[in-house]
């Protein structure tokens, strides 16, 4: 049966947007957009935490967090959001374990980090339509570091491993790519290198951000 699935790249409820006074941050978004978001799957990249806990990173050129009173109505419109990007580390990991407490009392599941590597390259299962869509998040461009309390997963090995596991058991395999970066129209080639090992590895397809421009897409392998 048919799946419909709408996708977004940066999710940023920070910057201008927290400083807008006395609104909800679903009001703030089109109405014709919202309806786009009506889908058996409806999934992004949350580009900020949520809450105030922690302190800034001097590890982050930007600190962007957002109040999750503001985010909940909107937020609560999204399956699955990944947290694997270069901005769920701006405040340490307090602020990451307040974000991932926030998303679950939400009710929105998140992908792309983890206390293990094993556990930041878990996906999310949705079953709709009788289909089963596994959903993973990875970055190339985290400041998380080895041996810090929490990690982002990494287009590897690993992560190949793992999509061809959930594709040969009958999953549909979706990846969150943050990657890449300045206004190139085109993806750089070493991108879409790491988007095709994606489907090589499984992946129906690749959700790529980061790049602050709509980079096109690409046919691969049917």
């Amino acid at each position: 049966m048919k799946i419909t699935i709408a996708a977004v790249g940066d999710i940023m409820l920070g910057r201008g947007v927290s400083s807008i006074p006395n609104k909800e941050f679903l009001d703030l978004v089109d109405p014709e957009l919202l309806k786009l978001l009506a889908a058996d799957v409806v999934t992004g990249n949350l580009e900020c935490i949520l809450g105030m806990k922690g302190a800034p990173s001097a590890l982050s050129h930007s600190h962007f967090r957002a109040d999750p009173e503001r985010a909940g109505s909107l937020l609560r419109l999204f399956h699955v959001v990944s947290l694997a990007n270069n901005h769920i580390n701006d405040f340490g990991p307090e602020a990451i374990q307040d974000t991932i407490y926030i998303l679950d009392h939400l009710g929105v599941k998140w992908v792309g980090i983890g206390r293990t590597k094993d556990e930041a390259t878990q996906p999310v299962v949705i079953e709709a339509s009788g289909r089963r869509i596994a959903i993973f998040g990875a970055t190339t461009v985290s400041t998380l570091r080895v041996g810090d309390p929490y990690c982002a997963s990494t287009p590897d090995g690993h992560l190949w491993r793992k999509i061809t596991g959930y594709k040969d058991a009958g999953y549909v395999c979706l990846l969150h790519l943050h990657t890449g970066g300045g206004a190139l129209p085109p993806p750089a080639p070493f991108v879409r290198h790491l988007m095709r090992d994606a489907i090589r590895a499984g992946c129906a397809v690749v959700l790529a951000h980061h790049p602050h421009d709509v980079q096109g897409y690409e046919k691969f392998n049917n």
